[in-house]
């Protein structure tokens, strides 16, 4: 198994143990970050920025004040996520599940994608039905959308009937064709440069209430966790991967280096002078000019070793 993706699930599991409060990114700013929470109702009803909103039915009913973080399905649903983390083969496929999971407990007859944007690309990164990927390739097409508006604002975007919607025209229609009246986005920023948004799309006019709203809010800041982790995972790799290289190349210029040492009597410095000359006037790179001088000599290619990554 992956190195990059058993330190993923480990540090998953860690930060799902050690509760909600552990952010992503934990720098304040006005954009929604991973492991904030839901949800406070803006004065444009299409919109909803991150807090704790109380309605008149809310408060005849004592239990909807119990935090989400404290509430029995907040626990269900890190539960179910740790162990859908644990099960997948890869990280594509926490996420995969992520969304079907985030569709099914939305309610009946809603469909879930992720879109991941890095460096302002968006790309669909999971699905839970084909249908509701080409809704999201609609959006990308189009430059417009109610899951690039929300990672362009930072908030939460709704629209519960979108045949009586003004916005996103031309992936209204695309939508609309499909079967989808209603839609929620959910964006995260994973990083710099990096957010995701958990989308919903429903059949139905105005299928979502508030609690189903604040558990997509807990799906969004699972899916960015989980994305964050896996980009500290591959990162490390990429850092692996780039430190492999650099110490195989400096090998074989060493190695070239003393070849001509050898052959010119020279000193180390006049020998990559040498080196350096020989790249520069065939145009060849000087880890190459210098794997060719070792073959020239040794009659076999050069070969570097010694470093190898550590794995948990």
């Amino acid at each position: 198994m992956d190195g990059s993706i058993v330190s993923c699930r480990r540090a998953a599991v860690r930060v799902a143990r050690s509760g909600p409060g552990c952010n992503a990114n934990p720098a304040p700013t006005s954009r929604n970050r991973a492991g904030e929470r839901p949800l406070q109702m803006s004065a444009d009803p299409h919109r909803h920025t991150l807090g704790a909103d109380r309605s008149a039915s809310s408060e005849a009913d004592p239990r909807t004040e119990m935090p989400m973080e404290n509430h029995p399905i907040h626990t269900t649903l890190i539960s179910e996520l740790q162990v859908l983390l644990l099960e997948m083969p890869g990280f594509q496929g926490f996420i995969e599940g992520a969304a079907s999971a985030a569709a099914n407990r939305a309610g009946t007859g809603t469909s879930a994608t992720v879109t991941v944007r890095r460096d302002r690309k968006p790309m669909a990164m999971a699905a839970s039905d084909p249908i509701a990927s080409v809704c999201d390739e609609a959006q990308y097409a189009a430059d417009d959308g109610p899951c690039l508006e929300a990672l362009d604002t930072g908030e939460l975007v709704t629209s519960s009937d979108l045949r009586s919607e003004t916005r996103w025209p031309a992936w209204r229609e695309a939508a609309l064709e499909r079967g989808y009246v209603s839609v929620a986005a959910f964006p995260r920023e994973v990083r710099s440069g990096v957010d995701i948004a958990l989308n919903l799309y429903s059949p139905n006019v105005d299928p979502w209430d508030e609690g189903s709203l604040a558990l997509g809010n807990l799906y969004a800041d699972e899916v960015a966790r989980a994305m964050h982790l896996h980009m500290r995972g591959t990162d490390q790799a990429e850092l692996n991967a780039d430190l492999r290289a650099a110490l195989a190349s400096r090998a074989v210029i060493d190695q070239a280096i003393g070849v001509i040492l050898a052959q010119n009597r020279c000193s180390e410095d006049e020998a990559l002078k040498i080196l350096r000359a020989a790249s520069q006037h065939r145009n060849v790179k000087l880890r190459d000019v210098a794997a060719s001088i070792v073959e020239a000599v040794s009659g076999s290619s050069s070969h570097a070793g010694g470093f190898r990554a550590r794995t948990p």
